[in-house]
């Protein structure tokens, strides 16, 4: 057996952190307005609340998680926001770094399926939009899943066509594919569109949003969980890569590093900083 679906036995997921264990900035983040634009939370996740002029929420780090794993990602909403104007929006987002994305063969005839797999859950059940954006040929690829039961984690799987036109993934740190998980939307980006093709950029595709989006920031009792993660290359989905603690933490610390005060480097004494 050398791969599971095109993908190989190790090194599968291309999330990194996508059990939560790592959140070296702190384990909650308060205050995150309507307003605040991009706002790093757990490591490799960001939340991004743009011209909404009410809502405010907390992310935290929470201990909450299905079997198989020990924390997830939480947004609990603080402030609510009952009516959701055009062009507010916000998301969950995390970005893969393009060096990590060229073997799916983005924009060739060989393109590749990849899939995503993860664990949510909120007590908002219905429809959610979710967007994949491919950075550099500025493509996106709109899709939604289910939260069937209040306050019970589900498992869901989305597979993604392949993308063979459009240009591919350059072989750098840029942005090599991006997943947004649709927290709310206005009306103006509220509208239903085909799902699983890819698309040149259009703000109604790239916003993971249509008509049946549900409004996290609705009541302050709404929250939102996550956690497990994956995207591997192929039409399966595959048990979760679990990753020992310090290589995820090496992973996040590619990106963010947190030096605490006064730490002592080796050869050049206390550095007070």
């Amino acid at each position: 057996l050398t791969s599971v679906g095109g993908g190989g036995l190790s090194h599968r997921n291309k999330v990194i952190n996508g059990a939560m264990a790592i959140s070296q900035r702190g384990s909650s983040f308060t205050n995150i307005t309507g307003n605040s634009g991009d706002t790093y939370t757990l490591d490799r996740f960001k939340i991004q609340m743009n011209a909404l002029d009410q809502a405010v929420v907390t992310v935290s780090q929470d201990s909450s998680a299905p079997d198989g794993f020990a924390k997830s990602l939480k947004i609990q909403c603080t402030t609510a926001e009952t009516s959701v104007e055009n062009s507010e929006h916000a998301r969950l987002v995390y970005d893969g770094e393009a060096f990590d994305f060229t073997d799916i063969g983005f924009g060739t005839s060989s393109a590749k399926k990849i899939t995503l797999s993860f664990w949510v859950k909120s007590n908002l059940t219905g429809t959610w939009g979710i967007n994949f954006w491919r950075g550099d040929a500025n493509r996106s690829n709109l899709r939604t899943y289910t939260i069937n039961s209040a306050n019970t984690w589900e498992y869901k799987v989305i597979t993604l066509v392949e993308d063979t036109t459009g240009g591919g993934v350059n072989s750098d740190n840029g942005f090599g594919l991006r997943i947004n998980w649709g927290l709310a939307t206005g009306a103006n980006y509220a509208q239903s569109h085909s799902l699983d093709t890819w698309h040149t950029f259009d703000s109604q595709y790239f916003y993971p949003y249509d008509a049946r989006n549900t409004n996290l920031f609705s009541s302050t009792s709404n929250n939102f969980y996550l956690t497990g993660v994956q995207l591997e290359i192929g039409d399966t989905a595959t048990s979760f890569e679990h990753r020992n603690y310090t290589d995820e933490l090496l992973r996040c610390q590619r990106y963010f590093t947190f030096i605490p005060s006064g730490t002592v480097f080796p050869g050049r004494g206390n550095s007070g900083s």
